[in-house]
């Protein structure tokens, strides 16, 4: 089921599956339309949430999302410190003779734990 969203009505029956009904882990996400690997971290975030499930009810969309932590993400400090060059990169390439093999190689110099040129063209060319 990749890159098919996966809409609220489904995470609550899951979760209702799962947690009302003693339905396993795949068993309630096949019946809810929704992948294996989304439904584990669906389960596993509400889990640890500390939620009961009767409480969700009455909650919205986004308060329940907040409240299983399925999309907070913590960002990776080395890409953070790549992202924040992409604007400047973007001007320089602009410039005759500017590559970015030539700016990954600057990037290096000052980054010593820094990306590999395949992953730093990788991360500017999905930014752009």
């Amino acid at each position: 089921m990749a890159n098919k969203p996966i809409g609220m009505r489904e995470v609550r029956e899951l979760l209702r599956l799962y947690f009302k009904q003693g339905f396993s882990g795949r068993k309630a996400a096949k019946v809810a339309g929704v992948g294996k690997t989304a439904a584990s971290q669906y389960i596993a975030g509400f889990k640890s949430s500390g939620l009961s499930i009767s409480v969700i009810t009455g909650m919205s969309d986004s308060e329940l999302i907040d409240q299983i932590n399925v999309r907070k993400k913590t960002q990776n400090p080395r890409y953070s410190a790549l992202e924040k060059l992409f604007p400047y990169m973007e001007k320089e390439l602009t410039k005759v003779g500017v590559t970015l093999q030539l700016l990954w190689k600057e990037y290096r110099q000052t980054h010593k734990d820094g990306y590999e040129y395949s992953q730093f063209c990788h991360h500017y060319y999905y930014w752009c």
